[in-house]
């Protein structure tokens, strides 16, 4: 069964479409790459799809159910959002930021088991060490994990997130991928924003490329990333390289 089902979705802002007519479906388990350049769509499907905006036309179903006719306490449960550029609370601690990703569950204040699921969040994000110390002294890589950790503190079925690698030097930047990759071995669906095609190409298990609003295309890396989609997408040369998963973009070419 399919965790997400995106049907004939279009979303406007005022008078300008921003998504048209978007159709998708995510297995139970699966990692999806969403790409396409800057203004493509790819933050208003992500938001789309976590109920943040409505579509004008068509609907997203989770599990076989419209996202509409969940409460927001049933969603909450369900969907793991994170977003880019979330501003830092200084004087809370990491343990009380993840804590919040509990809400969902609490009636009145956190009991013990909202502290154990909180740090085991924070072990899967390997950052438990990180608990005690406050938000603004944690470098960009540390406070992308806490914020991801926090996602995971709900127990969500499905995790958005929107780019979480931008910004991150390159140790950080594979320490993310590799642990949301793991999180599908736990049947969490996985769908993310990515800049980075290579990252796309060696992570996902299907890609929607997107391109002004609509899906150009859509399928496994090896079908979507080819060298004429990404020229016809990015508008420049590239030059894929299937034996190693990796991608340059590059106009010289």
């Amino acid at each position: 069964m399919a965790a997400i089902r995106v049907r004939g979705v279009s979303v406007y802002f005022g008078g300008f479409q921003t998504l048209r007519s978007v159709e998708l479906e995510v297995g139970e388990g699966e990692f999806l790459a969403v790409i396409g350049p800057n203004g493509s769509g790819k933050t208003t499907l992500l938001r789309t799809i976590v109920g943040v905006l409505r579509p004008r036309v068509g609907a997203v179903y989770i599990d076989g159910k419209e996202l509409q006719e969940y409460s927001r306490l049933e969603l909450a449960r369900r969907l793991g959002y994170v977003p880019q550029g979330l501003e830092r609370q200084k004087f809370l601690t990491v343990l009380e930021f993840v804590l919040t990703g509990r809400r969902p569950y609490i009636s009145f204040d956190y009991a013990r088991v909202d502290y154990e699921k909180a740090m085991e969040a924070l072990r899967r994000v390997n950052a438990e060490h990180l608990a005690a110390r406050t938000l603004d002294t944690l470098s960009g890589g540390e406070f992308q994990r806490v914020v991801i950790a926090r996602a995971l503190a709900g127990e969500p079925e499905v995790l958005v997130l929107d780019e979480p690698t931008s910004n991150l030097d390159p140790r950080f930047q594979l320490e993310i991928m590799d642990m949301l990759r793991g999180l599908t071995g736990d049947r969490i669906t996985v769908v993310s924003s990515m800049h980075d095609l290579t990252q796309a190409y060696r992570y996902a298990d299907k890609v929607v490329a997107l391109k002004g609003g609509q899906i150009y295309a859509m399928g496994r890396p090896e079908e979507v990333l080819t060298e004429d989609n990404l020229q016809r997408i990015y508008g420049v040369k590239v030059k894929v390289f299937p034996e190693h998963r990796a991608i340059i973009l590059d106009n010289s070419l």
